[in-house]
């Protein structure tokens, strides 16, 4: 994305592991810790025990745990999103549904570039 030349941000709810994470998408002055979880909305999303059964779920760790960059400690239990904004409005959200919901970066790509951003 940043090859493209957009600016990407990063909300995390915890400082484990945020300087990795701050290089992988374009440098840490664009990492924003909310600890107090109020970007994460009225109601924290959270998967259970039971998700991580799933076999989509297995087999997204095991090919996340070989390629993804960074480390796999801390809370791994709250769901994230991805979400682009124009100065108006939100025209992009993916919120993680279960554990390893990625976003479609297809999709993504489609809605910067029907703004304009």
């Amino acid at each position: 994305m940043a090859a493209q030349g957009y600016v990407l941000h990063a909300v995390i709810h915890e400082p484990l592991g945020w300087e990795p994470f701050g290089e992988f998408i374009g440098g840490t002055d664009f990492v924003y810790l909310d600890a107090e979880k109020r970007f994460y909305g009225p109601t924290l999303r959270k998967g259970g025990k039971t998700g991580l059964l799933a076999p989509s779920v297995v087999s997204k760790f095991m090919t996340a745990k070989k390629t993804a960059p960074g480390n796999f400690e801390g809370d791994g239990w709250t769901f994230g999103a991805v979400f682009a904004i124009s100065p108006q409005e939100v025209v992009y959200e993916h919120r993680e549904k279960s554990f390893g919901d990625a976003v479609d970066t297809a999709d993504l790509m489609k809605a910067l570039e029907a703004n304009k951003l």
